[in-house]
């Protein structure tokens, strides 16, 4: 079972790859990538992770940073009907 992490956890990239790295089945995930490719870490994290990954992603990235990233990848994803929605 996996432990959650929680904001005053500090996990380092090296744990944050080990953690994640199941969610890689195409492609060995190097810690490097975390910085070279945030935005494909992380909605990789979003997409086929659990809330303990989705906490663990944010620890070496900070919050108005991942928020940032991903504003508008999540944008794009959702459905049209989502979108006219969340504006009503």
């Amino acid at each position: 079972m996996q432990t959650e992490c929680t904001s005053t956890t500090t996990m380092t990239q090296t744990e944050l790859a080990a953690r994640i790295s199941r969610l890689f089945w195409d492609r060995s995930l190097e810690t490097t990538d975390i910085d070279a490719y945030p935005q494909w870490v992380i909605k990789r994290v979003l997409d086929y992770g659990d809330l303990p990954d989705v906490q663990a992603a944010r620890t070496p990235i900070p919050p108005v940073s991942f928020m940032h990233r991903n504003a508008g990848m999540l944008a794009s994803s959702m459905a049209p009907d989502t979108i006219k929605k969340s504006r009503a």
